[in-house]
């Protein structure tokens, strides 16, 4: 449609759009063409969407956060295109981003916005600050779990009717433990992450919740998961309150009094004030929409979290206390973590294991430091790679 709209005749559309797939690194065939928008990886809508505002040809493009959800290869490759339209389309592009280095790299000017006004203007360098320092190291004590863990294997799994995301994947989550799930974009971590949060079934292999006395009914509850897309993943008829109320009441069984003052204590908790409670999603922006998610997978009681980029709409700030209250979270209460992310800093804080897929297969997985100081496979060496050179 897009590219009909561009003006491109009936008969030269295919072409066109395959050119367009080709310049933002997707596929052009049978099986990606017929996914459907939950089909695909965060990374691949955002790249699809592009291609999208590319078919008219535009004189000016306006991106809101087009590298959250990419892997660093990706985003960098995002500015190598940019640069390219900009340069040989004499096209204007005016980037919305919380990523002070890759808008550094790329933009003339900048302007830095705080509490809705302009409070700096000029080169990226004196306007946005370094992004944040080298991670911390992680201290080694542990709270006493009172969370399940789980243990998978011979996972095989798709979106849809396709061929299978997943293939073969084990791992291994203990109790009160994070482990973090990397790999470029479109290697079936978020596939992953909807497996482990039991919203996908999968074609063959098992998920098996381990905490004794808990039931299937109590796990639904038990396991919360924290997507990408939270503007997908929150009612846009439900105000926040609603959206924290509910499973207060339904699933913790607190009465109206009750539930309300506690939706005021965990909007708090993620950073945001009670001015959001009476706001529905459009109205919110996508960092406060992923904080309220945040807030109402806390709201259900997890044993365990199942986070998908949960930082990748935040700005530097705000994205390291999102981490450091999900670090809390395990350290005093146990919860359990499985953190989908592309973010290594955030990685580096708070994972016990890292697990990395590519292609919908595991290629290597450890505990976290070694992995990400002693790479072994040539994915993970790739991604840590990307990240020191940055």
């Amino acid at each position: 449609d897009a590219v009909r709209r561009g003006g491109v005749p009936r008969a030269a559309a295919p072409e066109r759009v395959a050119e367009l797939l080709a310049r933002v690194r997707l596929p052009y065939d049978r099986a990606f063409l017929r996914r459907r928008p939950h089909e695909v990886s965060g990374g691949q809508a955002r790249r699809v969407a592009l291609a999208a505002a590319l078919a008219s040809a535009p004189r000016l493009l306006v991106l809101d956060e087009p590298t959250a959800g990419l892997d660093d290869g990706l985003a960098w490759e995002l500015r190598e295109l940019l640069e390219e339209t900009v340069r040989e389309e004499e096209r204007s592009v005016v980037l919305v981003s919380h990523d002070p280095q890759w808008v550094g790299s790329l933009a003339d000017e900048a302007l830095r916005l705080e509490a809705g006004r302009i409070v700096a203007r000029g080169a990226p360098r004196t306007v946005w600050a370094d992004g944040p320092g080298a991670a911390r190291e992680r201290d080694t004590d542990r709270a006493a779990p009172r969370a399940g863990g789980l243990r998978a294997s011979g996972l095989f799994a798709a979106p849809g009717r396709g061929a299978p995301v997943l293939r073969d994947v084990a791992l291994t989550v203990a109790p009160g433990t994070c482990t973090a799930v990397l790999g470029p974009s479109g290697a079936g971590k978020t596939t992953l992450a909807r497996v482990l949060a039991g919203l996908l079934r999968p074609a063959a292999g098992t998920v098996a919740w381990e905490e004794p006395g808990v039931i299937r009914q109590e796990r639904a509850a038990a396991v919360q998961l924290v997507a990408q897309d939270a503007y997908g993943a929150l009612n846009p008829r439900e105000t926040a309150e609603r959206a924290l109320t509910r499973p207060l009441t339904a699933l913790r069984g607190l009465d109206p009094d009750r539930a309300a003052a506690e939706a005021r204590a965990l909007l708090a908790r993620v950073g945001l004030g009670a001015g959001v409670l009476a706001r529905r999603p459009g109205a919110l922006s996508g960092g406060e929409r992923q904080r309220v998610a945040l807030a109402r997978a806390l709201a259900a009681g997890p044993r365990m979290l199942v986070c998908d980029e949960v930082t990748s709409a935040l700005d530097p700030d705000t994205a390291r206390g999102i981490v450091d209250l999900l670090d809390e979270l395990r350290r005093a209460d146990g919860v359990t973590l499985v953190l989908v992310s592309h973010d290594l800093a955030a990685v580096a804080r708070c994972a016990d294991r890292v697990v990395v897929l590519d292609a919908g297969e595991v290629v290597e997985s450890g505990p976290a430091r070694e992995v990400l100081r002693q790479p072994r496979h040539p994915v993970t060496k790739a991604l840590v790679g990307r990240r020191r050179a940055a």
